[in-house]
């Protein structure tokens, strides 16, 4: 039984990496006008919605992303491997999010920035928590929120 959830889990999480890649193709056809000079190491955050257009600006970076402890969260993280982000840590509101504060914080110190969905993965929608101030200011680095316009 347990080998079935297994299975069922790991073929639910390719499913939605797919969908989650499928979305995200437009990345490709995106265009700036502006690019931020943007200090390193820094905290850039950008709202759930606005994940696509924001975390491009940690593209040409040695940045660590932090996604969801979720199968969406999964998801996200096979797709921004697949684009070349190799450090991705996983955390949630919850048991994970300690850990994941403690891991997002020696990876800054270690000159890393780091992208992070301030509005949290339980929302609500557009309204920042406290944990990237908190990070930055642990940290000691400057935070960039960022969003975006379209046209």
């Amino acid at each position: 039984m347990k080998e079935e959830t297994r299975v069922s889990r790991l073929i639910l999480r390719k499913v939605i990496a797919y969908g989650i890649g499928a979305l995200f193709a437009v990345r490709r056809t995106l265009r700036y006008t502006n690019r931020l000079d943007i200090e390193h190491p820094c905290i850039v955050v950008g709202f759930h919605d606005e994940i696509l257009p924001t975390i491009n600006y940690l593209t040409d970076s040695n940045s660590v992303q932090m996604v969801a402890n979720s199968h969406i969260g999964f998801g996200l993280a096979e797709v921004l491997r697949s684009w070349g982000y190799r450090h991705i840590i996983h955390g949630s509101p919850g048991k994970s999010s300690k850990r994941a504060f403690i891991n997002l914080l020696r990876e800054i110190k270690k000159g890393r920035s780091a992208f992070i969905a301030p509005d949290g993965s339980r929302g609500p929608r557009h309204v920042m928590k406290d944990g990237p101030v908190f990070l930055a200011k642990q940290g000691g680095v400057p935070m960039y929120i960022i969003s975006p316009n379209y046209r």
